[in-house]
């Protein structure tokens, strides 16, 4: 991933509803998953819960929902 290979510091959450795509991303990018720089996880956004924790960037890449369907609910918004 290349945002991983870019941190200067902190690190990275990823999130995807396939699981296929978190192992493929996990296992490309396992240096930093053991470096606790990266961390994959496998679930919808609107079910993800990041307890305290916060963010300085947020990025959507290839997001369909914001394309057609019910973004409103996807966030949890409605």
């Amino acid at each position: 991933m290349l945002v991983c290979q870019r941190l200067a510091g902190g690190s990275i959450t990823a999130i995807d509803r396939s699981a296929t795509m978190i192992t493929a991303a996990s296992k490309r990018n396992a240096e930093h998953v053991a470096a606790n720089t990266a961390t994959f996880q496998a679930v919808a956004l609107r079910d993800a819960d990041f307890g305290k924790q916060r963010f300085d960037k947020i990025l959507a890449v290839h997001v369909g929902v914001f394309l057609r369907g019910r973004p409103d609910r996807e966030l949890g918004t409605t």
